[in-house]
Parts: structure tokens; C-alpha cells; sequence
């Protein structure tokens, strides 16, 4: 990163399309995982969602699937 320039302007609009490209993400049951691979899919791309629970991965499934759009 060149100086001057801060990640505080970064934000899930500057995302680009993600179509042909996979994310597995950790922690994606809650929290920040759960966003990221949310805001992921919402942008194209396929998402793996890598959790310890079973039960808690497919309720955040359910939840993106029904979800509107984050963005």
C-alpha cells in the first residue's frame, strides 16, 4: 500500500464480480465469517462455508439464502 492511502475508505461496494472463482471461508457460521462469505456469494462467487458445527452451518445457509441483498 502506498503511503497515504488508509483501509478505512475500503468498503463491500469496491468488491468486483467473483463469478468463476471459490472462497472457502472459516468461521462462517457467525460473526465476521459469516459476512464475508455473504457479501462473497453476493458478488458471484461460489462459497464454502467451513464450520464446526453442522447444524449451525446450514442455519447460516438458510440465512444467506433468505437474506436481501447485503450490499
Amino acid at each position: 500500500m502506498s503511503p497515504g492511502r488508509s483501509l478505512h475508505r475500503w468498503n463491500a461496494r469496491r468488491i468486483p464480480r467473483l463469478d468463476d472463482r471459490v472462497a472457502v471461508v472459516t468461521g462462517a457460521s457467525s460473526g465476521v465469517g459469516f459476512e464475508t462469505a455473504r457479501y462473497l456469494a453476493e458478488h458471484g462467487a461460489t462459497v464454502m462455508l467451513a464450520c464446526r458445527d453442522d447444524t449451525k452451518a446450514l442455519d447460516a445457509v438458510k440465512q444467506m439464502v433468505s437474506a436481501p441483498p447485503a450490499g
